[in-house]
């Protein structure tokens, strides 16, 4: 895995920088660095709303570098918002190493059964709208309708008009 190391990680009380693993990011252009410093500014403190624009800022250039940081978030992340968030920035990163794009499909599709029925919407979101689907292994690829299928189930708690939202997006997106 190609990762750089970011000088951010995830604590019980947001994010937390780390001066031992902050490092010069060289090979990084000058605005993903300015984009780092924006975001580390952003991801300190109890501020959810601006972690969660913390996120998406670190996903906008879409580096595969910030993959370990979203799906730490995607998972485990105590506000919803971050954890939305960063499952679309898991889906539109532009992956370089095919191990990391099935890793982060493989953790969308665990989303799909999140108690959060927000959570649950953008997992199967970023499911529909993965970028780099020509990395993900077939037998991975196949698990997806039955899972999202198993969401517009008569047995799934989702109210009817998320079933009508999923069932929209599966007509309009081959899986």
């Amino acid at each position: 895995m190609a990762h750089g190391r970011l000088p951010i990680k995830p604590s019980s009380k947001g994010f937390q920088t780390s001066s031992e693993s902050a490092t010069p990011f060289s090979n990084w252009s000058t605005e993903l660095r300015f984009c780092l410093v924006c975001s580390q500014q952003l991801l300190k403190g109890l501020n959810y709303s601006a972690q969660g624009e913390g996120l998406r800022l670190l996903g906008y250039f879409g580096d595969p570098r910030v993959f370990l940081i979203m799906k730490d978030c995607a998972v485990d992340h105590l506000i919803p918002r971050c954890r939305r968030t960063a499952c679309g920035v898991l889906a539109s990163l532009n992956y370089d190493d095919k191990e990391d794009a099935n890793d982060a499909y493989a953790t969308l599709q665990q989303l799909v059964d999140c108690e959060d029925w927000t959570l649950r919407y953008a997992a199967i979101e970023s499911l529909l709208n993965f970028k780099h689907m020509h990395f993900i292994e077939e037998d991975l690829k196949a698990k997806t309708p039955g899972i999202i299928s198993g969401r517009l189930s008569a047995e799934s708690e989702d109210s009817e008009l998320l079933k009508a939202k999923i069932g929209y997006m599966v007509e309009n997106k081959t899986i």
